[in-house]
């Protein structure tokens, strides 16, 4: 799971043993949902309930009933914990439903991760801002996209490591962190996208990123 300065809001085991005392169901929206690569893999989903994030997991058969949409980022989960621990999901309850809004962002920069390998230049000026375009920093955006290597990220498929942030309406914020496994050239790096509502299409548009170097890649290329 995720742990970064820009994450909402932590809750510890002992924080989530105290306040379920009462309660051992939420209702939220899902803004990171790792479903992990192998059949075994422990599944785990940041739940947002109106200002307050939860970082769960969830193990087999419940991975194997999440099926899109209920599988993507964005859909509305209701789910109920384990008594004994409550960091761990027993049930959960999906019926199709998602936030549009949160949704739409994580599948822009799913849809340009998908598409910038092919052709880095078209879809990085296709999916920019016109301020971004506009900017002193769209060349370096172009030279990054040009290099970006992505065969960790396909490796898990459908955009599931892709976490989206809390941000203001007309802004998103989606972060690829380690378990994207994304490179620039040969170092590992992380990648924190801004976007904006385009008002005109009501489209979303990547407005801006952050790279993190994480360090070069292990061992010989």
């Amino acid at each position: 799971m995720l742990l970064t300065v820009v994450r909402g809001i932590l809750l510890t085991a002992a924080a989530l043993a105290g306040g379920f005392c009462n309660a051992q169901t939420i209702t939220g929206v899902v803004y990171y949902n790792n479903r992990g690569i192998t059949r075994d893999s422990v599944g785990q989903v940041d739940l947002m309930e109106g200002d307050r994030r939860y970082e769960l997991s969830y193990r087999q058969p419940l991975r194997a009933e999440l099926s899109p949409p209920c599988a993507e980022v964005g859909a509305i989960w209701q789910v109920t914990l384990e008594a004994a621990d409550p960091l761990w999901i027993s049930a959960i309850s999906c019926e199709g439903k998602e936030d549009e809004r949160v949704h739409a962002i994580w599948a822009t920069i799913r849809t340009y991760l998908d598409q910038v390998t092919m052709d880095p230049f078209g879809v990085s000026t296709e999916m920019a801002t016109k301020r971004l375009r506009q900017s002193r920093d769209f060349a370096l955006f172009l030279r990054n996209a040009s290099m970006l290597l992505l065969s960790i990220y396909r490796l898990g498929g459908d955009g599931q490591c892709l976490e989206v942030l809390p941000s203001r309406p007309t802004e998103g914020r989606v972060y690829a962190g380690p378990d994207c496994g994304l490179e620039i050239g040969n170092i590992i790096v992380n990648m924190s996208f801004k976007l904006a509502l385009n008002s005109e299409t009501r489209k979303w548009e990547i407005d801006g990123v952050e790279i993190e170097e994480i360090g070069p890649l292990p061992g010989p290329r």
